[in-house]
């Protein structure tokens, strides 16, 4: 029953998500921005990640280049995916990982404040086990 009502929601209103109730009207640039001025710390793990060394300048450079492009690969997106489409499944994938309640209607940066809330309470060996993707929500220091 409760499927059947924010299905209903998501067709009437047009939410976004797979998984979640996502109400979004940004442009595709604002999820460009949100995937790349990410803190230091959330680009190195990254960085790391993908086995990738070098400057500042040579990370950000690998992370639209490379970590991007794989990201879009590790969440199954088609081939002519957009960063809009990259966020919203990082953050819907991030949200179920971290087990945010999908039963409510979200806006993005609410559902970013739910995810960073979750992070910020998971112990540090749970969240080393998380995929890579998730550093792009995280707010404190690793």
């Amino acid at each position: 029953m409760k499927i059947g009502y924010y299905d209903a929601k998501r067709m009437v209103y047009g939410l976004k998500g797979k998984i979640y109730y996502i109400e979004e009207n940004q442009e595709e640039c604002y999820y460009l921005k949100q995937l790349v001025q990410i803190p230091e710390s959330s680009l190195e793990k990254l960085c790391r990640w993908h086995h990738f060394k070098g400057s500042a300048e040579t990370r950000y450079r690998s992370l639209t280049e490379l970590i991007l492009p794989g990201t879009a690969l590790e969440l199954k997106l088609s081939r002519e995916w957009n960063y809009k489409e990259l966020y919203l499944a990082a953050l819907e994938a991030t949200a179920k990982l971290c087990r945010v309640s999908k039963y409510q209607i979200y806006t993005v940066e609410g559902l970013v404040e739910k995810i960073q809330e979750k992070l910020d309470r998971m112990p540090q060996e749970e969240r080393e086990k998380l995929p890579a993707f998730t550093a792009f929500f995280e707010t404190c220091e690793v």
